[in-house]
């Protein structure tokens, strides 16, 4: 189960789609808002998730960049809906 973050980014910036708790419901390609403690809020798309959610690898809007990341990081997904 992932860890929860509030759901403030720094800069004030809301989520506006639902949480994800659960890694492993989201499939490939899906866009996510990442909130994290310590960086603004970024949309990015998942690249690739671990059959039982503890990894998933997302890829950043705008800029392209490739990051890991594991369900103990401190950061919060929100499925995103345009």
């Amino acid at each position: 189960m992932a860890t929860v973050v509030p759901a403030t980014a720094p800069g004030g910036i809301l989520p506006t789609g639902r949480i994800v708790r659960d890694w492993a419901q989201l499939a490939e390609g899906s866009w996510v808002e990442v909130v994290s403690e310590t960086e603004p809020l970024v949309y990015a798309r998942v690249d690739a998730v671990s059959p039982d959610g503890s990894i998933i690898w997302l890829v950043t809007a705008g800029t392209g960049l490739r990051t890991l990341h594991l369900d103990t990081d401190l950061i919060t997904l929100y499925l995103h809906t345009p």
